[in-house]
């Protein structure tokens, strides 16, 4: 602990300095090759043609708060989920289902899930106020999901009301508005095939594991692709603050001389540590779709016994697989002791995994500006080694509704610090200092 405080104080009193150093050479870096400079004006040029000025931290903290409701309606979804409640409401509208208001449309909704097979073979002794808890939850979900897509439509007119949104910003504003467009469609897609005869090894009447597992991943990519982008802005923000108090008065000589400290700062990062956070970053994707798998599956409610997958480290199952001349790999994804044993491995690897890099240099692969704090780093760290005693906790007292929520969350919130780019971490720690919506959760 000693050595860990002392390496960590430090690589923080060398990062200060280097910051120091940064904000007063103004002209370090002046000579520069032809290639390097139209790398640096191109650069500029993308990063300038975002927002207008003094609009980057507002336009990034609305980014911020979509984000946050989108890991929200991620924690809804999976409440859903683990309620059962997904397939309670048997038709769709792209303007949403309307809340029954009396006896007699309720009526005409349960009757309408009696013709469903999960009805007819998991519940068919619910009662007509059991049905109205499960049907809640699953409008919920939806109508939070409309309610996130309003937000964000209100925030771009408003900006482009103040017609503060540039060329590149509009781009992905619009691929955001996709990806959400699309990702309702994927929901139904979901849904539909709870309604079918299932054709994987567990006959169960739910959705599809596949299904469920893509929806999971547009909503995880969705969140992500927010994230980072209200992240940058951010970033942009506090330059533009910086950049009242330097020296410098003309704003592009300014953010010429951070992006070539960027740039130079990029060549000195080793192609092992880029590596060895995109594997990383690998690591931490597989584990939140193997978990789709395993909630899919209903995986979760077996083998509830930590270490040992109840008397053996390795089941049966699973050993019978890996020495099969002849695997059917359907079974990766559908049989529920390889689902859970692989789930639990990649758990396994996860805490110790951003050991190499917290000490390491860090460099931005995507980003603005190459922002040294290891205290942030080292913080996301400690956040990704709390997964694994939350997923411990979820395996041991599987009907602990909240543990298993808590086992989802953390998951997906960690995942965009993690994209081929350590200084996104310590863009966190900054959002950290200015209380974003999205911290909490992170």
């Amino acid at each position: 602990m000693l050595l860990h405080y002392y390496m960590r104080r430090v690589f923080q009193n060398g990062c200060s300095n280097l910051r120091l150093q940064r904000r007063s050479s103004s002209s370090t870096f002046t000579k520069l090759s032809k290639a390097d400079e139209l790398y640096v004006v191109k650069k500029a040029e993308k990063y300038s043609n975002y927002v207008k000025e003094g609009y980057e931290f507002k336009v990034g903290i609305w980014l911020n708060t979509c984000s946050a409701l989108i890991l929200a309606m991620i924690s809804i979804g999976g409440y859903t989920r683990l309620t059962e409640s997904g397939l309670s409401i048997t038709h769709w509208k792209f303007n949403g289902i309307k809340y029954p208001k009396n006896e007699e449309e309720w009526l005409k909704e349960f009757e309408k899930y009696k013709s469903t097979p999960e009805y007819k073979e998991v519940h068919f002794n619910i009662s007509l106020d059991e049905y109205k808890k499960i049907f809640f939850n699953e409008w919920l979900h939806r109508t939070f999901g409309r309610g996130i897509g309003l937000f964000f439509a209100t925030g771009v007119i408003f900006f482009l009301y103040k017609n503060c949104l540039k060329k590149n910003m509009l781009k992905k504003l619009s691929f955001i508005f996709a990806l959400g467009t699309f990702q309702g469609f994927v929901g139904w897609w979901m849904v539909k095939s709870g309604f079918e005869k299932p054709d994987t090894e567990n006959k169960t009447p739910r959705v599809s594991p596949y299904r469920l597992v893509f929806h999971l991943f547009c909503a995880t990519l969705t969140y992500s692709y927010l994230f980072l982008n209200s992240l940058t802005l951010i970033e942009i923000g506090k330059l533009r603050k910086e950049f009242l108090k330097s020296q410098i008065t003309i704003w592009p000589e300014f953010l010429r001389n951070q992006l070539i400290h960027e740039m130079y700062e990029k060549r000195n990062v080793s192609k092992g540590m880029k590596l060895g956070l995109c594997f990383f970053s690998f690591l931490v994707l597989s584990n939140i779709l193997y978990g789709g798998f395993v909630a899919g599956n209903d995986a979760g409610y077996a083998f509830n016994t930590w270490p040992k997958m109840m008397d053996k480290f390795i089941p049966d199952d699973v050993a019978n697989f890996y020495r099969s001349q002849k695997k059917k790999y359907k079974q990766l994804f559908e049989n529920t002791a390889i689902v859970q044993f692989n789930h639990r491995i990649l758990g396994y690897t996860r805490p110790g995994s951003p050991c190499p890099h917290t000490y390491g240099p860090c460099t931005p692969i995507w980003g603005i500006l190459y922002f040294v704090n290891l205290a942030s780093f080292d913080k996301a760290h400690l956040r990704k080694s709390h997964i694994l005693p939350k997923g411990l906790g979820t395996c041991l007292v599987c009907h602990i509704l909240l543990l298993k929520l808590l086992n989802v969350c953390p998951n997906v919130g960690v995942l965009p610090p993690t994209y081929t780019r350590p200084s996104t971490n310590a863009i966190t720690q900054f959002c950290y200092a200015l209380k974003c919506p999205i911290c909490f959760l992170v």
